[in-house]
């Protein structure tokens, strides 16, 4: 039997354990074992440094119908204005003149607030989406919130 990792295992899959993994898929199955050898080591679930739930959705709201660049230096001004965290209540403390000053939309601050109310309020527990198994209920959770559309849930 492969050794998967459990789902409610929160912290990354080492190398060691994704070793193991492929070895045990390797062994059980020599097509396969070709296609492993001739790739790199997979690194889903290895992110030393994973982005918070509420920071990307932060980061998707302001990305919306920008370019890549100009989203990612609007993102970085809102960090900054943060005091260089993108956390609920830092969010939630900035004024919309500050917000604009970086770069974002009225309709963006809008959204933006919103999910930092949210996050504040304990309506959406941002750091346990990823423990909720139905994408169905992160997807209606989100989207009841205003600005989060489909695309920002799929981002």
């Amino acid at each position: 039997m492969i050794a998967l990792v459990p789902k409610t295992q929160v912290a990354p899959i080492t190398e060691k354990v994704m070793k193991k993994i492929v070895a045990e898929i390797s062994a059980k199955d020599k097509k396969m074992a070709k296609v492993i050898a001739s790739h790199p080591l997979c690194t889903i679930g290895r992110n030393p440094n994973p982005v918070p739930h509420f920071e990307s959705l932060v980061e998707s709201v302001i990305s919306q119908q920008l370019a890549v660049k100009a989203a990612e230096t609007i993102f970085l001004r809102v960090k900054k204005s943060a005091g260089g965290r993108v956390i609920p209540t830092r969010i939630a403390s900035l004024t919309e003149a500050q917000m604009r000053e970086a770069g974002v939309s009225g309709a963006k601050i809008k959204a933006i607030q919103g999910l930092a109310s949210a996050a504040i309020n304990k309506e959406i527990s941002f750091n346990a989406l990823h423990e909720i198994d139905s994408d169905e209920e992160i997807f209606t959770q989100l989207t009841n919130l205003w600005g989060i559309g489909p695309w920002t849930v799929d981002m």
